[in-house]
């Protein structure tokens, strides 16, 4: 699947399927910008994901983390 969420920081994305359950695991550095810029944009997220796994009888869970050190170099 891919999708634009035009918001820039996000590392990675990690999704675990069960019987009655999707897990999605958004991993990002400023996870503010994702919030803030888009007040219902966990909720469009959210709907856009259920029609595209067509998770009619799944619920649905989206967890946003937030990397400690995103501009960290060793």
């Amino acid at each position: 699947m891919k999708t634009s969420s035009g918001v820039e920081g996000i590392a990675r994305i990690e999704i675990q399927k069960r019987i009655d359950l999707i897990q999605i695991i958004i991993y990002m550095g400023f996870p503010k910008i994702l919030i803030e810029s888009r007040p219902r944009g966990i909720e469009e997220l959210q709907m856009n994901l259920q029609k595209e796994f067509n998770s009619v009888n799944r619920k649905l869970n989206i967890a946003i983390t937030r990397i400690e050190k995103p501009l960290w170099k060793p």
